[in-house]
């Protein structure tokens, strides 16, 4: 079984005395033998979209694998920056049985500042492993509603060609950033 997390946090301190996430993605991977659940969840549209894929499909997967590959980087490393936890004291944090850290790349990008970067911290996540591991992969059809769910969230653009472009680039600038931590 292998856990990780990819997050996007644009974050602006306009006129605010905190940071605040203008806008926050986070994409759960949690691999098992044959497939992988995926829940991804974006601020200010509802709840998470959620699947058990199998894993060759993610392999095949244009857009989701780019964000998988990013989150496996995360696996096993230190923690760069030790803010980056999903809570202020991990150490103090109330672990229940089904509560853990997943290693998680983050791309921070401050709108003010105009940069953007890489981290790697944890996320602090619940998940009931044992019965994720028997939950059944979804069908063709589960599997294409997921994508026009995701692709209507995590992609803007409404011309495909343009917007797979656009893409591309956003993963390579964030892939020349992880590949420097």
């Amino acid at each position: 079984m292998e856990l990780s997390v990819f997050t996007y946090w644009k974050t602006s301190k306009i006129n605010m005395p905190h940071e605040i996430a203008s806008r926050f993605k986070e994409i759960i991977f949690i691999k098992f033998d044959n497939k992988v659940y995926i829940e991804a969840t974006i601020l200010g549209l509802g709840g998470g979209n959620k699947i058990y894929m199998p894993y060759d499909v993610l392999m095949k997967h244009r857009v989701i694998k780019p964000y998988y590959e990013l989150s496996r980087k995360a696996i096993g490393k230190p923690n760069l920056d030790p803010k980056y936890f999903s809570c202020e004291d991990p150490e103090k944090c109330l672990m229940k049985t089904n509560d853990m850290f997943v290693d998680t790349i983050y791309i921070v990008e401050d709108f003010v500042k105009n940069t953007i970067e890489a981290k790697k911290g944890n996320s602090y996540q619940r998940f009931d492993l044992e019965k994720m591991k028997n939950a059944d992969v979804a069908t063709d059809v589960e599997i294409e509603d997921f994508d026009t769910i995701f692709k209507e969230k995590y992609m803007y653009d409404h011309d495909e060609d343009k917007e797979y472009s656009d893409f591309e680039k956003r993963i390579a600038t964030y892939a020349a950033l992880v590949d420097k931590l």
